[in-house]
């Protein structure tokens, strides 16, 4: 049947049947979506994807045995898609144009014709490639070999399957790119673009040693040269679904065209605040009314925290901190005492204190609320890279140590450190948080393997323990405890639910191929994120969602709990700290010393405003 042909035969299948609306999970002044899917898609577990351009939202939701139904839906027309932007499958769908409106308080009813055809998307990884890429196995992509090893331990652990072949660069281009990982920022290794002049490389020669950069080299060239073809890793190996899991779940995403996000948080009123670059976006999810605040020149943003009067910190390059008062929409600006030690992910304590990892600067910083004054640690590991930062219920201080493989719990009384290495080896490491009881999981982001891990510090004994999440190449992100000591893990493409008490692993695929940087929990169990990558290919500044339940959804605002390490807003009371717009210099120098020579320092600073530095992007 032609193209033509079944466009006539959707469109003629979309049912404005209107209705009044017999579930509960409805807001006042939402509507719902149902319909079936028909043809061979039937028996598949589809997923239906509704969007409204007007108010740039979008729903996503899962056909189970026929039959898909989408809720809370703000009124206006929407498009309806199945395997929406190069969400990855194992199965290819294929649907003619689609639209429906929805009307406040009603029911609208969409029957989708869907037909099979041969999955074009079935390659692993948050790349998307929008002129086509030519799809192999691993071992086509990576002849077995030294030359694999090294590339394995050195590159892919950190950067994923798919970075490599998407470089197609001659011997002395793969050489130029190793080089800034084997090289300090002193000889023009990677952080000498962030402003630092001292500091150790990014990668150890444990790692990778003089002796074997040749060999590396050699098969980059060989595999990876000039005239290779572009190449993504086939997806070989599909997670298990769970069909009742899905049927009650929904998606919703929250565009801000045009701009890149990365972190996001919530105020005590459920209003979400995304990182995005120079800006950050205000996203109301009650009313999807958006609103984009400019940094000062010279500052951009990554990680973001909310204070109990609802003003917004923020670290990122050019400062430790900036503090934005939205009604006015003026900024405190905590500027670096040097180039590269900038802050990278913030987080209040239960006293109103701020502490952020200095992840190019190899510190860990804090805020002081009393005194208005910023001071910092240096890391007790020379090449730690601190990144991924959480407090847990007794007040400690977590952070990921990037690139040398532990956690390190930061103790503010005593003002001592102690690492945790992660079991995997070599690997890299970006977040985790605490459950209830202070146990600590965490994901293993970088490997040595084909299954990415969920980690586990035992609260009383510090016993490391890991387990393969059910993920092919997932690289998890982070891992975050819900309300009931469920954790949540972020890996590429998936949302993955690990249930401690059954071992039991649940799925959800994501609406678009992407990675998500940080989840944050919130009172009512519903999971929220930024799809980083997503946004950086033209998907735009997004803040999403997951309620496992969408029967069970109350509100659209993503509500904090004071059960939660990522929500000590909610306990805090004050007094709080008055917006002036001003700039505020910082003391420079750590208040401890490390045996180690090899310390990060950054170039001095000038007092003028420049271009944000360099960042790392994974």
């Amino acid at each position: 049947m032609s193209i033509r042909k079944l466009a006539g035969r959707a469109l003629a299948l979309v049912l404005l049947c209107i209705g009044p609306i017999g579930h509960a999970a409805v807001l006042p002044g939402l509507g719902e979506v149902v319909g079936t899917v028909s043809g061979p898609a039937k028996t598949r577990v589809v997923p239906v994807y509704l969007f409204n351009q007007e108010k740039n939202v979008g729903y996503g939701v899962f056909a189970v045995n026929g039959q898909y139904r989408a809720v809370n839906l703000f009124p206006g027309r929407y498009e309806i898609q199945v395997q929406h932007w190069y969400a990855p499958s194992k199965d290819g769908f294929e649907m003619a144009p689609t639209s429906v409106l929805v009307t406040a308080g009603q029911r609208a009813t969409a029957n989708l014709e869907v037909k099979v055809v041969a999955p074009t998307l079935n390659y692993t990884g948050r790349e998307t490639y929008k002129s086509g890429v030519v799809v192999k196995s691993y071992a086509e992509i990576y002849p077995p070999g030294k030359g694999r090893d090294l590339l394995e331990r050195g590159c892919n652990v950190c950067h994923g399957v798919n970075f490599i072949p998407s470089k197609m660069l001659p011997r002395e281009g793969w050489e130029a790119m190793t080089h800034l990982m084997i090289k300090g920022p002193a000889e023009g290794g990677l952080f000498s673009g962030s402003g630092l002049i001292a500091g150790p490389p990014i990668m150890s020669a444990e790692r990778l040693s003089a002796a074997e950069l040749p060999v590396l080299l050699d098969y980059l060239a060989k595999h990876f040269g000039p005239d290779a073809e572009q190449r993504a890793v086939l997806q070989d190996e599909w997670p298990v679904l769970d069909a009742q899991a899905l049927e009650k779940a929904q998606f919703i995403e929250y565009r801000v065209p045009g701009m890149r996000s990365h972190s996001l948080n919530f105020d005590r009123e459920g209003v979400v605040y995304v990182t995005s670059g120079p800006n950050i976006i205000r996203i109301d999810p009650a009313t999807a009314e958006s609103r984009v605040y400019p940094l000062p020149k010279g500052n951009s943003t990554h990680g973001i925290t909310i204070d109990g009067d609802g003003t917004v910190w923020s670290s990122g390059a050019g400062n430790f901190l900036s503090h934005l008062e939205p009604k006015t929409g003026l900024f405190d600006i905590y500027p670096v005492t040097q180039r590269g030690l900038h802050g990278n992910t913030p987080l209040l304590d239960a006293n109103g204190d701020i502490w952020f990892s200095q992840l190019v600067g190899n510190k860990l910083g804090k805020w002081d609320r009393a005194s208005d004054s910023i001071v910092y640690y240096e890391s007790p590991v020379a090449n730690a890279n601190p990144y991924g930062l959480d407090i847990d219920h007794q007040g400690k201080v977590w952070y990921t140590e990037y690139f040398t493989g532990a956690f390190v719990r930061f103790d503010p009384q005593t003002e001592t450190f102690t690492r945790f290495p992660a079991r995997s080896w070599p690997n890299s490491l970006r977040r985790g948080g605490p459950d209830s009881q202070n146990n600590f999981w965490f994901g293993v982001y970088g490997y040595v393997g084909q299954y990415g891990k969920l980690g586990r510090i035992d609260a009383i004994t510090g016993e490391v323990t890991e387990r393969d999440i059910p993920i092919r190449y997932g690289q998890p992100y982070d891992a975050r405890a819900d309300e009931q000591d469920r954790i949540w893990i972020s890996s590429m493409n998936f949302l993955t639910k690990f249930d401690p008490t059954t071992e039991k692993f649940t799925v959800y695929p994501l609406p678009a191929r992407t990675d998500m940087p940080k989840l944050e929990p919130t009172q009512a169990g519903s999971i929220w994120f930024s799809p980083r990558y997503a946004s950086g290919q033209g998907y735009g500044g997004t803040a999403a969602v997951l309620y496992p339940d969408k029967d069970a959804i109350t509100t659209l605002r993503a509500i904090p709990s004071t059960k939660l390490s990522n929500n000590h807003i909610a306990r805090y009371k004050g007094p709080f700290t008055k917006v002036s717009g001003a700039t505020k210099p910082t003391k420079p120098g750590a208040r401890n010393q490390v045996a180690y020579a090899d310390k990060s320092v950054g170039a001095p600073t000038d007092g003028e405003t420049s271009e944000p530095p360099a960042r790392i992007q994974d």
